[in-house]
């Protein structure tokens, strides 16, 4: 788009240069995760984290080191957004996901966006880390949290990866606005699961938790390894449908 700025490559910047909406991509699909898996929805996916989460499977919204974010990412303003969704939902979808990166680092810009999508009557949710309290300008508009605090195998310390403040806001939200979906790596990652649940005050009944993984074996292997584990705590277990379907494809 002629005479917008560049992107600048640091995932902060990314996001506070300017007004418009920093945005990695934008398509229809099935959500795959948690309570809305299998729902059709329309994925806008933003740019930028406050996390560097040595998983990541979306790192090229973020990581400026392996990605070119001037490639990646793109300036949009709310109209342009409005018109993709707009495009993408078609007369059948009602349900827009946001998601990232970490989309409250752009929360108050999400606004437009937000009282058109509930206007129109989608569901909205938003996907985020819990390291930040929602922009109260934005969650009054906001449907769903799919809130996804990051365990240590996320090689991030503590104190940057969780933030029980934040969390505890989500907490006080009722169950069927915020849900918990933590990615497990290992069935031994579920005793660390239980010491969040019980620093931050989180029912069981309302975490998902769901193999790490890029493939469809990996996923099979990882929730049969979690599976009875998971059900003796009283967690939900979530499949990545995604990943089931299409592995590691963009876009999907």
């Amino acid at each position: 788009m002629g005479g917008v700025p560049a992107i600048p490559t640091t995932p902060l910047d990314a996001v506070a240069a300017s007004r418009d909406l920093t945005v990695a991509e934008m398509f229809a699909s099935m959500q795959g995760e948690g309570p809305s898996a299998g729902r059709p929805t329309v994925f806008l996916r933003l740019g930028g984290c406050n996390l560097t989460c040595a998983w990541c499977d979306s790192a090229y919204t973020w990581d400026g080191k392996r990605f070119d974010l001037r490639a990646e990412l793109r300036r949009m303003t709310a109209a342009e957004v409005i018109a993709e969704v707009e495009r993408l939902a078609g007369e059948h979808i009602r349900r827009l996901t946001i998601t990232g990166g970490e989309p409250l680092l752009q929360g108050g810009r999400l606004v437009p966006v937000l009282r058109w999508a509930r206007a129109q009557r989608f569901t909205i949710e938003v996907e985020t880390n819990g390291t930040l309290t929602p922009p109260p300008d934005a969650d009054s508009w906001i449907d769903e949290y799919r809130v996804s605090p990051k365990l240590a195998h996320a090689g991030i310390p503590d104190g940057r990866r969780l933030r029980l403040a934040a969390l505890r806001r989500f907490v006080e939200m009722p169950a069927a606005r915020a849900i918990f979906k933590v990615v497990v790596r290992y069935a031994d990652d579920l005793a660390e699961v239980a010491r969040l649940c019980a620093a931050a005050g989180i029912a069981p009944g309302r975490v998902w938790v769901m193999a790490e993984g890029i493939d469809a074996a990996g996923q099979i292997i990882g929730m049969r390894a979690m599976a009875d584990a998971a059900l003796a705590a009283g967690y939900n277990l979530s499949p990545r449908l995604h990943v089931l379907i299409w592995e590691d494809r963009r876009g999907v």
